[in-house]
């Protein structure tokens, strides 16, 4: 049975599956086909969790869910550790909004992070282009991990050695990021 889904971070495509067939399952046994169903989707943790966050996005195809993302809550400092953000009001706050774009059909809520278009390379540059509606106000900030702001990019880039790198220039250009990597 899928639960917040660490468990299941070595089968992403199974919870993919799962997930949706879960809420389905207990909107039936509710007798209730239109229960509002919220989660959230995982935080930052560590790179076995990118999968299974691109799995939870699957319940999103069932009528009246919603999702509030955590992954921009990272917090290494954490007495619990990374996986669980200390900034709870936040992740309230995102289900709170979810609720309501659910119950009131507030489209005004922005109750979900930027979602990716496409990617391209050229000439030493990286652009990820995202849905426009999606992208209103896109900004380049540092994280919640972050104790101070510098000059230090918040973006990395893999290098060819396999190790991250902070990126190079980063703008914001027309609802997409452009990171330099050419360095």
């Amino acid at each position: 049975m899928p639960r917040q889904g660490e468990n299941n971070r070595g089968d992403p495509n199974g919870y993919a599956c799962r997930f949706p067939a879960m809420i389905a399952d207990w909107r039936h046994k509710f007798g209730l086909p239109s229960l509002p169903f919220l989660f959230v989707q995982l935080a930052a943790f560590d790179d076995s969790f990118v999968l299974l966050r691109a799995a939870q996005t699957a319940a999103l195809a069932l009528p009246a869910t919603a999702m509030a993302t955590a992954i921009d809550l990272g917090d290494p400092t954490s007495p619990a550790g990374n996986i669980h953000p200390r900034l709870k009001q936040e992740v309230g706050r995102r289900l709170g909004l979810g609720a309501m774009a659910l119950a009131y059909g507030d489209s005004g809520a922005v109750i979900a992070g930027p979602a990716m278009r496409g990617v391209t390379l050229s000439d030493g540059t990286v652009t990820v282009a995202y849905e426009p509606a999606s992208a209103v106000g896109l900004h380049l900030a540092g994280t919640a991990a972050c104790v101070e702001c510098c000059n230090v990019s918040a973006l990395e880039v893999l290098s060819p050695r396999g190790g991250w790198l902070p990126a190079g220039k980063t703008s914001i250009s027309d609802g997409a990021v452009v990171v330099d990597v050419s360095g």
